[in-house]
């Protein structure tokens, strides 16, 4: 049975949560990965960041980049070329990456 989250621990969920949420609110394509989208379905696991990728990311990065700098509580950290952008959303640790870049799990053969 899970434990239940401590309440720094659910306060800080809630936050990456909300923060996930705000960029997918306004970069449409971008869906959430890893941890955190591991975490809604497994209540035991908890992330301390939000990653997500969005097809398509290079041809639309400029866009992308513009529509998040216009967020309220959004800072840029790095952009590594067209493929990949990184920053912080009201505090959290926000990646994005163009889904191009990721070997999906069923394409991975296991021998």
């Amino acid at each position: 049975m899970p434990v239940p989250l401590a309440p720094q621990e659910f306060e800080r969920w809630h936050r990456v949560l909300a923060a996930a949420a705000k960029l997918q609110s306004v970069i449409l394509d971008a869906f959430l990965v890893g941890g955190t989208a591991v975490g809604i379905y497994a209540p035991y696991r908890t992330s301390r960041d939000a990653d997500h990728l969005m097809s398509d990311l290079p041809r639309h990065c400029t866009e992308v980049l513009a529509r998040l700098e216009a967020l309220a509580g959004w800072s840029t950290e790095i952009v590594r070329g067209q493929h990949t952008i990184l920053g912080r959303m009201d505090g959290i640790e926000i990646t994005l990456m163009d889904d191009g870049r990721v070997i999906p799990i069923h394409h991975v053969w296991i021998t």
